[in-house]
């Protein structure tokens, strides 16, 4: 401590004696240090006069809990009387009546002899106390477990003279007040519900305080939080904010655990905490967050609801067929083509972006429907190219080898059909190999070059995609037309 010049500064402490009389507590000369060397010269003294007297102090800690939530009633006895001078408790020596709401638990503890019990009073749970020695020059304590189910503030007094003892009685009454409160809530909402793989929602968490501040009147304060995300992760990079005070909390991008490890919330009020979350895992993915506690509460809240986030995906996907029975003109689409518009298994697929660099291949199967099916699956918004590698297209047809060489007849980008594109985009050459290494598709003349292989992409369809599925990009060849 520091004290200024010809000021006074105090340290006040509270006592309790345990003996009657007057108690001098004095201060020697030369006990008070400085760094600067300077000291009392002096002693000094102060003297407590503590009348010879049996009495009872009484608490409860906490003192502040939620409904259904336990505290422990304290009792202590003090004999302030010189030794020898112990008393004997009555029969009854105290019954100390609850106030209505108040239960009593158990009995926990009893230092003061005689036996404790729990009994009824005016309806009422009470504490009674048959016996026991008061020893002089001392204390003893009883304790039980209490609890209440309805908010409130709830005073338990006991009245001067409730303590009855070998002639005397408690010269001054002793009163606690415990009050309950409700526990805080904690709610919590996707928004997005739904999102696409890779995208991020926000995780609002909404935390209320239901008490008034006649009941609360400094709020809750040391609030916690666990949530813990399943097939989901935290956002890289990380976005967090809240409208709580003194709100502190741990997480890390990509992690799956998002921690509150402080904030305060005023009496009647509410705050919000927000954290961005995606996910790569698809489906629905149900998010539920345990039970706030606090310094006020003994235990947690309920858990939050539980919350849904939707994952999903886009897809391009098509068939490649063969139609049969083409017999030349317009090409035509599969439905067209009827019973002879068969799809093909097994051909190559490739997707390309826009600055011509593949993105994705598959391979078209059956997908428990029909044949020739194929689909890029987790597609993000943007523009696509599909293109078909002409030389994994094989009939269908009885009798096919392999080696014939089909002929693009109809291509769609899932809306327009085109059908006078027989041949592909430059049908003088032939389709060029599947994407090697490095190949870089120009997205203006079909070309590649820069890798492995080069020369013309011939069936090559563009897609755009935007927020939903695009179905039905499909492409028709034929193995009976020549085009050059």
């Amino acid at each position: 401590a520091e004290i200024d010049s010809s000021t006074v500064c105090y340290f006040e402490f509270n006592v309790t004696a345990f003996k009657g009389g007057n108690q001098i507590n004095t201060l020697d000369a030369d006990t008070l240090g400085s760094r600067e060397g300077i000291t009392n010269y002096n002693s000094a003294s102060a003297t407590l006069t503590v009348n010879r007297q049996l009495n009872v102090a009484k608490a409860f800690i906490p003192a502040t809990i939620a409904s259904g939530e336990t505290s422990t009633l304290i009792l202590d006895i003090y004999n302030t009387n010189d030794i020898p001078n112990d008393k004997t408790g009555a029969t009854p020596a105290l019954i100390d009546e609850m106030p209505a709401g108040i239960t009593i638990q158990s009995i926990d503890s009893n230092s003061c002899g005689g036996t404790v019990s729990t009994v009824t009073q005016n309806g009422n749970d009470a504490l009674r106390l048959d016996g026991g020695i008061f020893v002089a020059e001392a204390s003893c304590q009883i304790s039980a477990t209490v609890t209440a189910s309805t908010t409130g503030q709830y005073t338990n007094t006991i009245a001067i003279g409730d303590l009855q003892a070998t002639d005397t009685s408690n010269a001054d009454a002793a009163s606690a007040t415990l009050t309950v409160i409700q526990h805080p809530s904690i709610t919590k909402s996707f928004a997005p519900a739904a999102v696409l793989t890779g995208e991020n929602s926000t995780l609002r968490f909404r935390l209320t305080n239901p008490n008034p501040s006649t009941l609360l009147p400094s709020g809750l304060t040391q609030i916690h939080f666990t949530d813990v995300l399943t097939d989901m992760q935290i956002a890289t990079p990380m976005v967090v904010s809240s409208t709580c005070s003194n709100f502190a909390y741990q997480a890390s991008p990509g992690g799956a655990t998002f921690e509150v490890t402080d904030a305060s919330l005023p009496a009647g009020a509410f705050c919000d905490i927000t954290l961005e979350v995606s996910s790569s895992v698809l489906g629905d993915h149900d998010n539920q967050s345990s039970g706030v506690s606090t310094a006020q509460t003994t235990t947690a809240s309920p858990p939050s609801n539980v919350a849904t986030l939707n994952v999903d995906q886009l897809n391009i996907t098509g068939v490649v067929f063969e139609d049969v029975n083409y017999g030349g003109g317009a090409g035509r689409d599969q439905a067209t083509a009827g019973t002879g518009g068969a799809g093909i298994n097994g051909v190559t697929v490739e997707l390309y972006n826009t600055a011509g660099t593949l993105v994705d291949t598959v391979t078209t199967g059956n997908d428990g429907t029909q044949d020739g099916v194929y689909d890029f699956a987790g597609v993000t918004d943007g523009d696509y190219y599909v293109r078909v590698v002409n030389n994994t297209v094989t009939s269908t047809r009885t009798g096919s080898n392999g080696t014939e060489r089909g002929v693009q007849t109809f291509r769609s980008d899932g809306t327009t059909p085109v059908t006078g594109e027989v041949g592909g985009r430059n049908p003088a050459v032939a389709d060029t190999l599947a994407h090697a290494s490095g190949a870089v598709l120009d997205t203006g003349n079909f070309t590649f070059s820069g890798g492995m292989i080069d020369g013309q992409a011939q069936s090559v369809t563009p897609v755009t995609i935007a927020g939903s599925d695009i179905t039905g990009v499909d492409f028709g060849f034929n193995f009976d037309t020549i085009v050059n």
